[in-house]
């Protein structure tokens, strides 16, 4: 791809006051600690339950096997043994037995063909509404979104974004049967408790993919068109109201949890928390009510993804109430939660005795982090976006493409016009300014994998291989700059650099020795028909994520890169002398530690 950054690596030794990649901080949550064990939970990681023994649980009470990999990624032992003990609400039949030979959970995906649009009660056969279409498509063919309201006769009105001043959107799960892909229409059943659930808000406009984008076939470019405004839209709502079948039928439990006062009514300055202050009682999800947003199927589907980071506000319906989350007021940006459409009397009974609040805490975290915790360097939201996709399924794979555009803020005009397939996923990257390290460690699915150019690391989409939110790269018009810090302790977010004045293409077995005094076996990634001409380059480099970055210290990823020069890395370096080293990128690698190695490998 002439002019575009490839594989080439311009890597800088430096000192540990040099750093520059750290992310500044953002946003944090209100400072909680565990009301019986008394300690903060920002960071806290238990490693007392095993994790295997939570899986086959889960998987006997018939959890999805991709789900169960994804949350014991995401989640430490503690929080997956208590998850494994939520009991699932039956209000899907949902099917897992082909997800067993399948990438991903396809249990909820649609085949619009066969597609039904259900009524909130089986048996209703109430008449159905449907979107004025000729008013429809007169906004849409201004270059205009529209927005609806329901009146008390449950007949739609359209209008446009321009002329409201507020809307919500709804976010759903289509395996539900809120969709409908023959017409913009919906059972009056539907309808009518929609507008129960906005009825709470103080805006009655809302925009819904159902009700607002065009299906039929003669209206396909209109169509795409609003598809491609989708990040416009979600980012602009006041919030997403969340539908999903399973939360839907719950009854939410709440909390009481104290907070300082000061934060309540200016936020938290920085990161100095006092030591002693005035709180208030504040009303929290309940641990479980937290849980089972977290295990819900639209927690799994890529669209919502998109749909809760890009508005301010994310509003989850349950079967008596909903709840807000998202900035606490407009002045001030800090976390909260609201409860609207409930009996206040009737929720929130405080509890008797002290509870441990450890694993809801980092629930809250996660989800915070995974939806409103926006990094500054835009390596960290790949990261995060990347990492969150890892665990859930679209009906469409190309929707992917989409989805990660949205979901970083990138208007993706380019991705709905006839483009080559395998290239989407390298314009989205080359858009972003910085890019996580960890993608050179994918050894996901490639554009070009075996061929003798720059680009071998490009991936043809996103894959299992989690990244790490942390070392990123500098994008240039001809290549990625990354500077390598000396340092011995930086919180277990190292790099490890190793060096080598031969070639290393790891046709045989090849061993290294950490510096634990570990011994492992390198296994690269090169497919069989590799076509990489190693002969004008002279040196080897290995870049290693460390143990602690890894999560496993019997495992660790990196990648194998190649240089025309040889190295010079020294701590002791001046900075006018601080080298440049230009680095070409061979393929990604695994370490695999060896129990049974005695010996000593020079």
């Amino acid at each position: 791809m002439g002019g575009s950054p490839g594989g080439t690596l311009a890597i800088r030794a430096a000192k540990k006051e040099e750093r520059f990649e750290q992310l500044l901080s953002t946003r944090r949550l209100p400072p909680r600690k565990c009301s019986l064990h008394g300690q903060d939970q920002q960071s806290a990681v238990s490693e007392t339950t095993d994790k295997t023994l939570s899986a086959i649980k889960m998987r006997a009470n018939g959890w999805c096997n991709h789900q169960i990999k994804h949350l014991s990624s995401t989640y430490d032992p503690e929080t997956l043994s208590y998850l494994a003990t939520l009991k699932r609400v039956t209000c899907r039949q949902a099917d897992h037995s082909k997800c067993v030979d399948s990438e991903d959970c396809v249990a909820y995906n649609v085949d619009e063909s066969s597609y039904r649009t259900r009524h909130v009660d089986e048996g209703c056969a109430c008449s159905w509404v449907e979107t004025p279409y000729a008013d429809l498509l007169e906004v849409i063919r201004k270059g205009q979104i529209p927005v609806l309201s329901i009146d008390t006769a449950c007949n739609l009105q359209v209008s446009s974004i321009s002329k409201v001043e507020r809307y919500i959107c709804i976010s759903h799960v289509w395996s539900d049967g809120l969709g409908n892909p023959r017409s913009n229409a919906l059972p009056t059943c539907q309808i009518r408790r929609l507008r129960a659930y906005l009825n709470k808000f103080d805006d009655k406009w809302f925009w819904m993919d159902t009700l607002c984008i065009p299906v039929k076939e003669t209206e396909q470019s209109l169509r795409l068109q609003q598809i491609n405004k989708m990040t416009r839209i979600f980012k602009g709502a006041l919030s997403i109201l969340v539908l999903d079948a399973e939360l839907l039928a719950l009854v939410p439990k709440f909390s009481s949890v104290a907070v300082p006062e000061w934060f309540l009514s200016r936020g938290w300055p920085g990161d100095i928390v006092p030591s002693k202050t005035r709180s208030k009682e504040v009303k929290r999800l309940h641990v479980e009510t937290r849980a089972r947003i977290a295990c819900s199927v639209w927690m799994t589907r890529c669209w919502t993804l998109q749909e809760g980071r890009l508005p301010e506000k994310i509003t989850v319906q349950f079967l008596d109430c909903a709840v807000m989350m998202g900035p606490y007021s407009s002045s001030n940006r800090e976390y909260d939660e609201s409860i609207l459409m409930a009996d206040r009397s009737s929720i929130g009974v405080p509890f008797t005795r002290p509870e441990c609040q450890c694993v809801n805490i980092r629930l809250e975290r996660r989800l915070y982090h995974m939806f409103f915790d926006t990094p500054e360097d835009p390596a960290g939201e790949l990261a995060n976006v990347w990492n969150e996709l890892a665990g859930r399924s679209a009906t469409k794979s190309k929707d992917i493409f989409i989805i990660t555009a949205g979901a970083l803020g990138l208007v993706p005009k380019s991705l709905l016009e006839p483009v080559e397939f395998e290239r989407l996923f390298q314009s989205i990257i080359l858009s972003l300014n910085s890019i996580p390290l960890s993608l050179f460690f994918n050894t996901g699915p490639k554009v070009d994998a075996s061929g003798n150019h720059h680009n071998r690391w490009v991936p043809l989409k996103s894959s299992k291989d989690l990244m790490t939110e942390s070392h990123f790269l500098k994008r240039t018009k001809s290549h990625f700059t990354y500077r390598y810090i000396f340092e011995e302790d930086t919180g277990g977010e190292r790099i490890l650099a190793y060096t080598t004045s031969t070639i290393l293409l790891l046709k045989s077995r090849t061993y290294l020795r950490l510096e634990n005094d570990r011994m492992y076996m390198i296994e690269p990634s090169v497919p069989d028909d590799d076509q990489f001409d190693a002969a004008e380059y002279g040196s080897s480099c290995l870049l290693l994520e460390d143990i602690a970055s890894s999560g496993s210290s019997n495992t660790l990823r990196g990648a194998l890169f190649f240089s025309r020069n040889n190295f010079v890395f020294s701590s002791s370096t001046q900075q006018r002398d601080i080298p440049w080293h230009c680095l070409t990128f061979y393929c990604p690698i695994r370490l695999y530690h060896s129990l049974s190695l005695k010996f000593r490998v020079s």
